[in-house]
């Protein structure tokens, strides 16, 4: 059915170069790349100059794992927004992942910068400055984030490594146990939404 609301809107829009975008960004919510490209491709052709029409590209790459490709299509968003955060956030992870962890830092530095409420770049800095050793600088990264999302059991394991690494022992098991709570929350709540839903047998078996 969503495929076929999708359709019937490109068809009333006439194909518009922004119902295209829609189109991609729809796709790409339903981790479906390569159909995300297509109309992504096409709203491009359209207007190559669409806010956020090769940002939404970076992303159908990225989901793909072509880095290169990702990479070009956020620094063509970024030339022509130029103050977007979120460019140079996906900027350095995907650089990042490229192993050019220099330029991710810049990247990442100019993400905060422009957005200092974006909890993935400092926590990416935070991996960075833990990998170079830098662990008073990563300490301060992840306690950014950690401010910023603090259910993120991610920034609560790599912080409590680098507490771990500075000998702050408690407050590192704080943060892991912390971390296993919110990770059994989760699994509570996946499993009452498979198994404690309420189903009426008039309605078939599995429904």
């Amino acid at each position: 059915m969503a495929e076929k609301a999708t359709a019937r809107l490109l068809e009333v829009g006439n194909g518009s170069a922004e119902l295209h975008l829609f189109a991609g960004k729809a796709y790409l919510a339903r981790l479906l790349p390569d159909d995300a490209i297509v109309e992504l491709n096409k709203a491009a052709a359209l207007n190559p100059r669409l806010a956020f029409v090769h940002y939404n590209l970076g992303e159908a790459y990225k989901q793909r794992r072509e880095l290169d490709k990702a990479r070009a299509e956020f620094e063509a968003d970024r030339a022509i927004e130029p103050d977007v955060a979120y460019n140079y956030d996906e900027l350095g992870t995907v650089i990042a992942a490229q192993g050019d962890v220099a330029t991710a830092e810049r990247y990442f530095r100019e993400a905060v910068k422009r957005d200092p409420a974006l909890a993935s770049s400092w926590y990416g800095l935070g991996k960075i400055y833990r990998q170079r050793k830098d662990y008073a600088k990563a300490l301060d990264a992840f306690n950014h984030a950690a401010a910023l999302d603090a259910r993120s059991t991610s920034v609560l394991y790599q912080r409590a490594q680098v507490l771990m690494t500075l000998g702050w022992r408690t407050d590192a098991q704080q943060d892991l146990v912390k971390m296993r709570q919110i990770q059994q929350s989760e699994d509570d709540r996946l499993e009452q939404q498979i198994s404690g839903k309420y189903r009426d047998p008039q309605l078939g078996a599995g429904k």
